[in-house]
């Protein structure tokens, strides 16, 4: 995906309530290559939440998470 051969990335994760609400934004820097995120997001109910993560150069991923 990125150019370099797993050089760190610049990603923003924002995650959604399920009617569209932005709940959590945090920047994550220096995402390594095993392209593993760790994060805590406080005070979310359990539930289904949606994410999407940015990178700047414009590729992202969206996905549904679920709560506990």
């Amino acid at each position: 995906m990125a150019a370099g051969g797993g050089a760190p990335q610049h990603l923003s994760l924002n995650i959604y309530s399920s009617s569209g609400k932005r709940m959590w934004s945090q920047s994550l820097d220096q995402v390594g290559p095993s392209r593993t995120v760790h994060c805590t997001i406080p005070n979310l109910n359990s539930g289904t939440y949606f994410y999407h993560i940015r990178s700047k150069n414009g590729y992202y991923t969206s996905g549904q998470c679920m709560i506990n």
